[in-house]
């Protein structure tokens, strides 16, 4: 009787091993499919919304052509592209559009298009996110406004907006100034730099809690190697940090979209002050450098009578995400030498050169759809 207890009692636990193996394999097995499935179905949706782009853009470029064609065939252009556009929208190939002289945006499946004139015609730049209907016309209005070579308005950059920026955009028009708590769209569309000549504050700086969605179009450059109307020398004897060139703190987002070249320059480290007895706050530190994109450089140990005091922090960076399309080169600023040294002491320590992307805090790229 005891031994065919045994006999059972061993069965059940041989049985529950086997039993717990298997479930074990069921349910890695269970894993890997549910995320491959995953990865199929993110691919899919990806697929799916650009399929949706493309075929957004496929419907304004004929519209493009058509236009372009029936010029053609009656051998002079008097077809007003406002009266076509108009035709277009009665016969639903688009839902709505804004027009001015050199700018129109065109709505089409609940999504906005870019078309920029160029002498006699118009081309397609692409899709830019835009708020809803009103702010699509404030874009336009807006655009006029920046390229009015008899206008001195400067343009301030609000909540909610979308900013169409080409070669003949005013340099002074707008001074990249994102406060605290927003959310905002620009669109390069002609190859253009935008820097900080003539300001005190890195080329793009962006606020706290705030969000840019950028739009490369063309070929652009983005700098903070200014200081007034100079450009900053390697090297230079500065206390101040560098200033990022999109300046990103770390509360806030960059989303970068397109399908050209962005290049981003911090500006450079200060170099060391040289110790003098007539003056030791000549001793301070130099600044550190400005990130490509991300945190402005922290400001050089500032000497007194007493002592060196510590630098200040450099800033920590915000969340940077891109598109594949996009070819982004980004450089931090160069790092400077200490101070010279001489009878007197020793010169002071220069600032640290800077990440092309980060800041105090590690950065990881999230790729995006157009």
């Amino acid at each position: 009787m005891k031994s065919k207890l045994k006999n059972k009692d061993g069965i059940s636990l041989i049985s529950m091993i086997i039993i717990g193996v298997i479930i074990v394999v069921v349910v890695y097995i269970l894993i890997l499919l549910l995320k491959d499935g995953i990865k199929v179905l993110s691919k899919a949706q990806t697929a799916r919304k650009q399929t949706k782009s493309n075929q957004i853009i496929e419907q304004v470029d004929l519209i493009l052509v058509n236009y372009n064609a029936e010029i053609a065939m009656q051998q002079k252009r008097n077809i007003p592209f406002e009266d076509y556009l108009k035709t277009s929208k009665e016969n639903g190939d688009i839902e709505n559009y804004w027009y001015s002289e050199n700018l129109v945006i065109v709505k089409y499946k609940n999504n906005y298009v870019i078309l920029l004139k160029n002498k006699d015609s118009y081309s397609n730049k692409g899709l830019v996110y835009i708020e809803n209907d009103e702010y699509a016309n404030l874009a336009v209005k807006n655009y006029e406004k920046s390229i009015d070579p008899q206008s001195k308005e400067k343009i301030k950059i609000e909540d909610k907006n979308t900013y169409i920026i080409s070669g003949s955009v005013r340099a002074d028009c707008y001074d990249y100034n994102i406060e605290n708590n927003q959310n905002v769209t620009i669109a390069i569309v002609e190859k253009v730099e935008i820097n900080n000549k003539n300001i005190d504050k890195p080329a793009i700086k962006i606020g706290y809690n705030s969000s840019l969605k950028l739009y490369i179009y063309e070929e652009t450059t983005i700098s903070s190697l200014y200081n007034g109307l100079e450009e900053i020398k390697y090297d230079q004897v500065r206390e101040s940090g560098g200033y990022a060139g999109i300046n990103l703190p770390e509360t806030s987002t960059l989303n970068i979209y397109g399908n050209k070249t962005l290049r981003v320059y911090g500006g450079p480290a200060g170099k060391g002050g040289t110790y003098t007895e007539q003056d030791i706050t000549l001793g301070s530190g130099g600044g550190g450098a400005g990130a490509g994109i991300g945190g402005n450089g922290g400001s050089g140990g500032k000497a007194d009578e007493k002592k060196s005091n510590q630098g200040g922090n450099g800033e920590n960076c915000g969340d940077v995400k891109l598109t594949e399309s996009v070819e982004l080169y980004v450089y931090g600023g160069a790092g400077a030498s200490g101070g010279d040294s001489t009878t007197e002491g020793a010169g002071a320590g220069g600032g640290y050169p800077a990440a092309g992307i980060g800041g105090g805090r590690s950065w990881r790229p999230e790729v995006l759809q157009n």
